[in-house]
């Protein structure tokens, strides 16, 4: 007598409207075959929780989703959305720290980390827009704020002198240094500290992969 074998394979029917289902065959004692629909993943509310259990055969390269709360736990969705989660919810404790203490607010403060990443040569105002993702006219509005703060100040490009370079004034570098000890202290409070030793480096080169595949990615902003 054959003995069952335990695994089973995947195959796709189409029913008549042509959408495509999954089946397992089971193969029984004797060589045949029994089909059953596989897996699909089961969505749980408990305590007011939504929870997905995720089983085998349940996604595929053509993701479709059968309900809103299969669609909102998916693995991939779930993931993303904890690392966006992640990192307003430090933006938001961070930068009051920093306007708190300091006065600048976080989006000046990563200004004044952009222009001060460029050195004495300056940078432009669509390479500023760029860095942080903004049109620009929203950097250019970045740049008066400080500016008028006396924090940068402009000057024309040698190489092309209808490129407007920006750059740090000393009252800039001065608070942008106070400001950077502050935040560099919060980062190991928030983040660093929060991890184990070794997964801290592995995330560190983790979010310098993903930041220079999106800047590959990254159309030129408007």
């Amino acid at each position: 007598m054959n003995d069952v074998v335990n695994h089973h394979t995947l195959s796709s029917t189409s029913d008549d409207a042509g959408h495509r289902s999954s089946v397992s065959r089971v193969v029984v004692p004797g060589g045949e075959a029994a089909r059953r629909p596989a897996p699909r993943a089961r969505c749980d509310v408990r305590h007011g929780r939504a929870t997905c259990r995720t089983y085998a055969g349940c996604v595929d390269d053509e993701t479709e989703f059968s309900s809103a709360c299969e669609a909102a736990n998916d693995p991939r969705v779930r993931v993303f959305g904890r690392l966006l989660g992640a990192a307003n919810r430090l933006e938001y404790l961070l930068g009051r720290a920093l306007e708190d203490s300091t006065g600048l607010s976080h989006s000046l403060f990563e200004l004044l980390l952009v222009v001060g990443r460029a050195g004495p040569e300056g940078i432009a105002v669509r390479d500023i827009a760029q860095a942080r993702v903004l049109t620009s006219g929203g950097a250019t509005r970045l740049v008066d704020r400080a500016a008028a703060q006396g924090l940068v100040r402009r000057r024309a490009s040698q190489d092309d002198g209808r490129v407007q370079l920006i750059e740090l004034t000393p009252e800039g570098e001065q608070l942008l240094l106070e400001a950077s000890a502050l935040h560099a202290r919060n980062i190991e409070r928030y983040l660093v500290d929060v991890l184990p030793a070794d997964q801290a480096v592995v995330f560190a080169d983790a979010v310098r992969t993903l930041s220079k595949s999106a800047a590959k990615a990254l159309p030129v902003m408007p």
